[in-house]
């Protein structure tokens, strides 16, 4: 039973490197890349507002014997549990599993990378898996099940779309996707990409690029990818939107800190975003601008007279992209904004110099004197409607041109974390 709201995967035949993941309910691709399915309008904490704002999911882990909406019932917990070896009686809590921690870790990792709060909601009351909405205290908005869908070899796992996106993983599968390589990378990579689709990201194709959301689980990459990350910001923003109490960075007043900017220095944010191979766990600091309507603000400080230089570098590369199985387009995601930016004295409105004078897809520029040591802001925004990630850095020398060597400076202040690489040996195709 293959509902009209749901994804599952299937084992198909052996191959090297990949694996194939099946099909969910998709609309045709654009020039955008990622395919947004729909966001979530409705969550346990409340409505939502718009594309591009951050929301709260919570997630929760439904005890064993509760019914599923596809046929019997849970049996997740104790797959898990043998799987891992855990004896006698385990405890309720289950955080102390030693499965956890990487459940975790697969259902937050989106959290680390976009505007997409997920929270651990310890308890579960038994509703049916599937059509049942999340409530605090009660049950999670994304309840991560298991079943035996249809046998061990056949579908791996099944998934809903916004408002449900609840997950099913396939139980008679479980000792495939408890292979401990990589850190368990079979299982963190297939929940990563379930709940991608639990929060509205559909199914895409690349022959030229990574994607978590291509129908391959692909073992030569560890969670998503600069396409998959495109496609979180566009339909809840970067992890700034969770600033300032959630109130992101789109106000002067709520500027996002980079820190002390001196000759010899270099400040900046979004670095990651940059990298030419495969993003990996330990990045981080992508940030973007998603339409006309959002800005973010930046303050950086100095304590003497210097020349900065300021760059604001459009990332996210080309590559070509298409649904499963159809024609691909050449995707230039470091052209989908046409962005700019002005710097401000933090002490007065006006603006000090503005940078606009290049086409969507070129990096804007500008060298200034800053006599007066202060606070200064750099507003960075987009004349096009579209989701661009990009890479903001400062540069300072003397302001007699005396030159010093850069030294990188640590991007942490600059971006607020909220909160593997083998070749496979399995294939998996769409379920029909």
């Amino acid at each position: 039973m293959n509902r009209p709201n749901s994804h599952r995967l299937t084992i198909a035949r052996v191959v090297a490197a990949t694996a194939v993941i099946g099909a969910g309910l998709l609309t045709p691709a654009s020039s955008s890349g990622y395919l947004s399915q729909q966001r979530w309008s409705a969550t346990a904490s409340g409505s939502t507002s718009f594309v591009g704002d951050p929301i709260t999911l919570t997630w929760s882990l439904p005890p064993d014997g509760v019914p599923t909406s596809v046929s019997g019932v849970n049996k997740l917990l104790a797959s898990l549990d043998k799987a891992f070896d855990v004896g006698g009686v385990p405890s309720d809590d289950l955080t102390t599993r030693p499965w956890f921690p990487l459940l975790q870790s697969a259902v937050e990792r989106w959290s680390e990378l976009s505007g997409v709060r997920m929270v651990y909601e310890p308890y579960d009351d038994c509703a049916i898996i599937g059509p049942s909405g999340g409530v605090l205290g009660v049950r999670g908005d994304v309840r991560i099940g298991g079943h035996t869908l249809n046998g061990a070899g056949g579908a791996l796992a099944l998934s809903n779309f916004p408002n449900s996106g609840d997950v099913l993983l396939d139980t008679a599968d479980i000792a495939f996707l408890t292979l401990p390589g990589e850190n368990y990378l079979r299982l963190r990579n297939v929940l990563t990409h379930e709940v991608g689709h639990a929060l509205g990201l559909g199914h895409v194709e690349s022959d030229d690029s990574n994607s978590l959301m291509e129908p391959q689980l692909h073992l030569s990459f560890d969670g998503p990818q600069i396409d998959d990350i495109r496609g979180m910001h566009w339909m809840y923003g970067d992890v700034n939107e969770w600033a300032n109490g959630g109130r992101g960075n789109d106000f002067r007043e709520l500027a996002t800190p980079l820190g002390a900017l001196s000759a010899g220095i270099s400040l900046g944010v979004g670095f990651d975003a940059a990298k030419t191979d495969a993003i990996d766990a330990a990045d981080r600091d992508f940030v973007s601008i998603t339409s006309t309507s959002d800005r973010d603000f930046y303050v950086f400080s100095t304590d003497a007279p210097l020349r900065a230089e300021l760059t604001l570098t459009p990332l996210g590369g080309t590559y070509h992209q298409g649904l499963p199985g159809g024609d691909q387009s050449l995707i230039d995601a470091s052209a989908r904004g046409n962005l700019y930016f002005e710097l401000f004295n933090a002490d007065s409105e006006g603006v000090l110099a503005t940078a606009n004078s290049t086409p969507a897809g070129a990096a804007e520029s500008l060298t200034i004197d800053l006599a007066t040591p202060g606070d200064y802001v750099v507003r960075v925004a987009s004349s096009f409607h579209a989701v661009q990630l990009y890479q903001l850095e400062l540069q300072a020398t003397p302001i007699d041109g005396a030159s010093t060597p850069i030294t990188p400076e640590p991007t942490s202040l600059a971006v607020a974390a909220i909160a593997l690489t083998t070749a496979g040996s399995l294939s998996y195709r769409c379920a029909g």
